[in-house]
């Protein structure tokens, strides 16, 4: 069979059928044995089946979606089949067998396929982590406007005067005009 892409693989199928009673003297009549209605019908149709069903498919889709594709030539069978008296059972691809270099390929795709996975999740990671920093940054701003907003006038005096006590304590030696500007630091 041949894909969508061109691309060639064998593949094994199992197909289930029956015929239904009103039809057996009629397919007998028309093919005259079991071999030749077997030879010239149902081996026909299915060959046609698997000819035409995979070639809807790309060769990744084809590899991921076998119970589609399954359920696909039933579908393709079963259209062909019904008016004739057989009713399709099950169909079953058993293997699909493309050659070396489209398994490389395919292989090469699912790594790269996860790499994309992997690097979104790293790029999730990140944008999680900014979203934890902005948070972070904007609780921290919060917090300084709070502090700012509690630094009343007589607190910032008293802390003013805590830090030239300070400074006396530690041997130096402060001028100030009065307003909190110091003008001359000696440190004796």
């Amino acid at each position: 069979m041949q894909d969508k892409e061109g691309m060639t693989a064998d593949i094994d199928i199992t197909v289930r059928y029956s015929i239904r009673p009103d039809a057996v003297t009629e397919i007998y009549k028309r093919y005259g044995s079991q071999e030749n209605f077997v030879s010239r019908f149902i081996e026909n149709d299915i060959r046609a089946a698997v000819r035409t069903v995979p070639a809807k498919y790309q060769t990744l889709e084809l590899l991921n979606n076998r119970a589609q594709v399954e359920l696909d030539i039933v579908d393709y069978l079963e259209q062909r089949w019904t008016a004739q008296g057989v009713t399709v059972e099950t169909v079953s691809l058993q293997e699909i067998r493309y050659s070396d270099d489209v398994k490389k390929r395919f292989n090469d795709a699912q790594a790269a396929r996860i790499e994309v996975e992997q690097a979104k999740a790293r790029l999730e990671a990140a944008e999680v982590n900014a979203q934890q920093l902005i948070v972070s940054a904007t609780a921290e701003a919060e917090a300084n406007r709070i502090l700012a907003a509690s630094l009343t006038p007589s607190i910032r005096q008293q802390r003013y005067l805590d830090t030239l006590k300070e400074l006396a304590k530690a041997g130096n030696l402060v001028i100030t005009d009065g307003n909190y500007n110091p003008i001359l630091q000696v440190a004796r």
